[in-house]
């Protein structure tokens, strides 16, 4: 019996190792993105990407200041929502994750349309940006 629950706790000890390698492991597949190439993806101004922060409707990305970074789906997931791809699924998020960029994102898209002074160029803006996604290849790990 003493022998069984040697290996019973051998097994746990060597499970957890390889649980904590493979969470390291994802975490360092992630890739982070600066402010600079979040509003170059989002082909927004670095202005109104903070405005959007201040406002709830864009994510707080990891740091402060000037070492903040975004995880690259979690930018490409907000990029699809926000000038409404519906063709194109973001990936490598979890479901909560998802659903909570996706209000963020749509929340923020209606608001850009509502204060813009024309509805007209908004949309004529949106199309181009989903016309642009649409012909890009985006980055997806596999």
């Amino acid at each position: 019996m003493l022998v069984i629950y040697k290996y019973y706790l051998n097994y746990l000890f060597l499970s957890t190792i390889i649980n904590h390698y493979q969470l390291i492991n994802s975490v360092s597949m992630m890739k982070m993105m600066k402010m600079k190439s979040v509003a170059e993806v989002l082909d927004l101004d670095e202005s109104t990407i903070y405005n959007l922060i201040r406002e709830g409707l864009f994510p707080q990305g990891y740091g402060d200041g000037r070492y903040r970074r975004w995880l690259s789906s979690e930018i490409e997931a907000y990029a699809i929502f926000f000038w409404q791809v519906k063709s194109v699924t973001p990936t490598n998020l979890a479901i909560d994750r998802l659903e909570e960029i996706e209000e963020m994102a749509t929340n923020a898209s209606k608001n850009r349309i509502d204060k813009a002074g024309s509805k007209r160029k908004s949309l004529e803006d949106i199309h181009s940006i989903r016309h642009r996604i649409g012909n890009q290849n985006i980055n997806r790990r596999t």
